[in-house]
């Protein structure tokens, strides 16, 4: 799956509150806010194009995520991974069974897992919840500049990625 946090940064707390920044907003925002041109207006969140917006939104993801049990990857940041006990494990290392995980750029992110695991859907949802979500693309669509399609063939499933689109 494919999600696109909708109005990311203004999802997270007021980050900015303490700083007391104030700006003057470009005529459309003006317009949205019913703000008169003399008026100047005080930033107390995160905001697209604020330097701290991305930071402050994946702290707030982070903490989410584990909260829900994720678990971030020593190697990436920015991929979080839910797993259970295995009930056979065959060694040391098969004692958790992957069930589902969430990585992300900006406030795109990919989700996959097993949708017949009822652990998983209830995670799955809670993620859901937690944020308000833009659109969701299953199985088709654009990530960070790669289309992704995942196809099914004789009980195999192949993912293609490309950059077609740009060549």
């Amino acid at each position: 799956e494919g999600l696109d946090m909708a109005t990311a940064f203004l999802q997270t707390g007021k980050t900015e509150e303490s700083r007391k920044i104030w700006m003057e907003g470009v005529p459309e925002l003006k317009r949205a806010l019913n703000a008169e041109d003399w008026e100047v207006l005080r930033i107390l969140k995160n905001i697209y194009g604020n330097a701290t917006a991305p930071r402050g939104l994946w702290a707030d993801v982070d903490k989410t995520f584990q909260a829900l049990g994720g678990k971030r990857l020593l190697g990436d940041n920015s991929f979080w991974t839910w797993t259970k006990p295995n009930p056979n494990p065959r060694n040391d290392a098969d004692r958790h069974i992957l069930i589902g995980f969430i990585g992300g750029h900006v406030d795109d992110f990919n989700r996959a897992g097993d949708l017949q695991d009822p652990l998983w859907l209830e995670i799955r949802s809670k993620i859901d919840q937690a944020y308000k979500w833009g659109t969701t693309k299953v199985n088709n669509y654009r990530h960070t500049g790669l289309d992704l399609q995942v196809r099914s063939e004789g009980g195999q499933h192949y993912i293609t990625v490309d950059q077609d689109f740009y060549v």
